[in-house]
């Protein structure tokens, strides 16, 4: 792999592209400083940047990352009831993100990530995850066929990750010279402080060493290790093999499944799947729902119970927020914008993927008139109508037309692309086997024609034209 020295045009591109974050690590320098900074050393941190590619180093005095632990719930003495934060330098995230751009483009282009791969790849997201995982999904159970899948869980994986097999397998897929050597010194001699603060007071222990995993909170942590993996199967003799397979792979990466978070779910319409999934000699829990990567699944494939779950977690935005949502010193049009930014991506985080009905939809317009009453401080007990609240707010309804557009765009963008081969072989293939008896059950596809009343045919010419689907959607309500 060929490591291409770096420009000042691309220092100052890559300070443009780091988070725009107010905390800091050991070095007390939070990257929004970084960021006002960047064009000013641009020159120097070229000449180091390039003066250590050349060299395969990476800097020790970034190696030494601030962890401090937060709270989730539970005894506040159990230590497992507190997730660990880990806050790098600042400037090492430059240097990271420099050789992040090389590292990702020399796999893409030598074809070595898997299209099945979501995390921090440029196109793909959680949406992407969860879209593809639920039209699998679909497709074997509108055909009545059964479908397994289990949420693997790793143990500490980014503290238990053996680094010497990790650098031994990138050098197989031909990561060699100064790029191989420059992520050895990245992976190797790290350090931690752990950063306590109680009654206004800070306490920092001393500095110790790690061993084995990758530092967390770094850029190229996710791209080297990515979490959260699905195994789909038609049986369950072939999930337990490709679990035991997953199972051996892991342990010669340091790697141990956390039987305690790892479920398995069956998805059927009519038929049941008996019988238990182990590792190591143990069963693992079997669920009725599942919430993967912030969305909530189900045996019966009704996704009801999300949306409801949506709605509820939009109303608690609403409430934290309802001291400058129903201000009356705040501008209407702003309040409004504020409501979309912070309420309403949370209601349609995941709408891509929904399959919606006409209770769904009244349900979600429900909530939105609901949002806009309490912004109007209008009570129910004054029998104001719909109509008149959306007139004194001069708009329309607009979650269900959002809804509508995100989903025919994202069509769209599927087909478009050749980088989501899998999702387009999903949403134009079939499975074998044959639909039960009784009516239809409203399908993705069915969404889109109904609401824009065309064809399969036609709703796929439409979907790879830009200017097409732009008509379409202005012709929508």
């Amino acid at each position: 792999m060929y490591l291409k020295p770096v420009t000042p045009e691309e220092i100052c591109q890559l300070g443009s592209e780091i988070k725009n974050k107010y905390s800091s690590g050991i070095d007390e320098i939070p990257t929004s400083i970084i960021k006002d900074s960047v064009n000013e050393l641009k020159d120097i941190l070229c000449l180091l940047i390039n003066n250590l590619f050349k060299n395969g180093e990476f800097p020790d005095g970034f190696k030494i990352s601030l962890v401090k632990p937060l709270f989730k719930k539970g005894n506040p003495q159990d230590l497992d009831s507190y997730r660990l934060i880990s806050l790098l330098p600042g400037f090492s995230k430059l240097f990271e993100l420099a050789m992040y751009k090389r590292l990702i483009n020399f796999l893409t282009n030598c074809k070595l990530l898997h299209n099945n791969r979501h995390g921090f790849l440029k196109g793909k997201s959680t949406q992407t995850a969860i879209f593809q995982f639920i039209k699998i999904i679909l497709q074997y159970f509108e055909k009545r066929e059964v479908a397994t899948g289990i949420f693997l869980d790793l143990t500490k994986a980014y503290d238990s990750l053996d680094r010497d097999l990790l650098l031994r397998k990138l050098e197989r897929y031909r990561v060699r010279g100064n790029g191989l050597k420059w992520l050895q010194s990245f992976l190797n001699g790290r350090m931690q402080v752990v950063g306590v603060t109680k009654n206004g007071e800070s306490s920092k222990s001393d500095i110790v060493t790690n061993e084995y995993g990758i530092v967390q909170g770094s850029i190229l942590g996710p791209l080297l290790y990515a979490d959260d993996t699905v195994l789909l199967a038609s049986t369950l003799e072939d999930l337990q093999e490709l679990l035991n397979c997953v199972a051996d792979r892991s342990r010669e990466m340091g790697l141990k499944l956390n039987i305690k978070k790892t479920k398995w779910l069956v998805v059927s319409k009519h038929r049941d799947v008996w019988g238990d999934l182990e590792y190591d000699g143990k069963p693992i829990e079997r669920v009725q729902h599942y919430k993967y990567l912030g969305c909530i699944l189900n045996a019966e494939w009704d996704n009801t119970q999300e949306i409801r779950s949506r709605i509820e977690q939009a109303r608690g935005a609403f409430v934290k927020m309802k001291a400058v949502l129903c201000s009356r010193d705040i501008d209407l049009a702003l309040r409004i914008r504020i409501l979309k930014c912070y309420v309403f991506s949370v209601l349609m985080y995941g709408a891509e993927s929904w399959t919606l009905t006409e209770t769904m939809c009244r349900r979600l317009e429900a909530f939105e008139m609901w949002t806009y009453r309490r912004m109007l401080r209008v009570s129910w007990v004054d029998r104001v109508r719909n109509i008149d609240i959306l007139n004194q707010l001069n708009k329309q309804t607009e979650v269900i037309h959002t809804i509508k557009k995100r989903k025919l765009e994202y069509f769209g963008h599927i087909l478009r692309n050749t980088k989501y081969q899998i999702l387009q072989l999903i949403m134009q293939g079939k499975i074998d086997g044959r639909r039960g008896p009784g009516r239809r059950r409203t399908s993705w596809l069915k969404n889109l024609r109904q609401w824009y009343g065309v064809g399969a045919r036609t709703l796929f010419r439409r979907a790879v034209d830009k200017v097409q689907i732009a008509l379409m959607i202005a012709n929508v309500r």
